[in-house]
């Protein structure tokens, strides 16, 4: 990972890491929305593609909500990367119920996906800090190695 990404992903951890009980303002949040926005416009030649065809840049985005969201199809049709496919450690697939070819996702590190897992599942599931035992019925880890489903039930 170069430099500038690190240096984002660095960023977003930090935001992640203060939890669910300290509220991101919404200033915060625009400015660190809008350079992943510029980050990904630059680097994932699909994607700015489609956002051009919105017109909506880096340069004419004024607030993150004007951030063009990915349709899921695209997904199914291109590896939306802003790394070269090479890199990729990790792969997750959709379900493919919508069409017979399943989406892919594709990551060089998994650190930011797993900063998110522990504290939203503890502050959503379980506020008040009680352990409840749990039955989770997806296939483990092992058994389905593409289901990003699987992988958070097994972390």
């Amino acid at each position: 990972m170069d430099k500038v990404a690190s240096d984002l992903q660095q960023r977003v951890l930090a935001l992640i890491s203060r939890g669910v009980a300290q509220a991101t303002t919404d200033e915060e949040f625009d400015r660190l929305a809008r350079d992943v926005f510029a980050f990904q416009y630059e680097r994932c030649a699909v994607y700015r593609a489609y956002c051009e065809r919105r017109k909506q840049t880096p340069q004419s985005v004024t607030h993150w909500k004007e951030i063009p969201a990915t349709p899921t199809s695209a997904f199914k049709d291109f590896a939306l990367t802003c790394f070269p496919m090479e890199q990729a450690g990790v792969e997750f697939h959709t379900s493919g119920t919508t069409r017979e070819q399943a989406g892919k996702h594709f990551f060089t590190t998994l650190e930011l996906y797993h900063a998110v897992i522990g504290p939203n599942f503890a502050a959503h599931l379980q506020p008040d800090g009680v352990r409840l035992p749990m039955m989770i019925l997806t296939p483990s880890p092992e058994e389905a190695p593409h289901s990003s489903l699987s992988h958070m039930m097994g972390v």
